[in-house]
């Protein structure tokens, strides 16, 4: 039933999550990467230290990303400098000739390679005896490359029973995280034997997201672009 808005206007109700539903696939990888810190206090850390982390804050900034994608066996033409990409539904991709199928299965392969500059925050206790205590902050940059291969099935509805182009659209969000417990530190002294910075073994567990927009018409994802 269509309702009228406006004298040129018509409304028609659309039930969003027959069109327009997300899957997601994910892969956990571990990386371990050489981290120089550098230390934040004023107050000197004598060489009889002993150290404890008790938080960590961990960043990445993205250098370079290499991709690619196939969809039930087809290679796909994907923008491989991006974590992001709609494609278009193509016949080829299609597992079933039949359009009387309300749902056809779609198998997505996705390598994933990245590069990434990585920064992590550290707070920490330094132990000088047994009734001293100082509170720390240290900052660490280094580089990690970690290479991924997502497999994912879904169904979406058929293609063939729209009166226009579909699409799905591909995100990938990467998560990390650098537990206290993980990040191994040797002090590094100055002149006075006091510690001048820290040089850290760091090890690092990834959460790689492939999110998937099941089916999106054309004139879903114009409008969603526009936005």
């Amino acid at each position: 039933m269509y309702s009228k808005l406006k004298k040129n206007d018509f409304f028609c109700p659309v039930l969003v999550n027959r069109i327009y539903d997300r899957s997601k696939a994910t892969t956990k990888l571990s990386s371990n990467i050489p981290m120089n810190f550098q230390v934040f206090s004023q107050c000197p850390l004598p060489s009889n230290t002993k150290l404890e982390i008790v938080k960590t804050n961990f960043k990445y900034e993205i250098c370079n990303i290499d991709k690619k994608i196939l969809i039930n066996g087809h290679n796909i033409n994907c923008c491989k400098n991006s974590i992001k990409d709609t494609i278009c539904i193509d016949n080829k991709m299609l597992s079933t000739t039949n359009d009387e199928c309300n749902k056809i299965t779609f198998n997505i392969i996705e390598n994933l390679n990245v590069s990434f500059k990585v920064e992590i925050e550290i707070e920490g206790i330094a132990y000088i005896n047994d009734c001293q205590k100082i509170y720390f902050e240290a900052i660490g940059c280094g580089e990690d490359n970690i290479n991924a291969i997502i497999l994912s099935n879904i169904l979406i509805p058929n293609p063939r029973n729209l009166s226009n182009n579909a699409y799905l659209e591909i995100n990938n969000d990467i998560l990390g995280l650098a537990s206290p417990d993980c990040i191994f530190l040797s002090p590094i002294f100055d002149c006075k034997k006091n510690i001048d910075s820290l040089f850290g073994n760091v090890f690092l567990n990834y959460m790689i997201e492939l999110d998937i927009s099941c089916l999106m018409p054309s004139a879903l994802n114009l409008l969603k672009s526009k936005c």
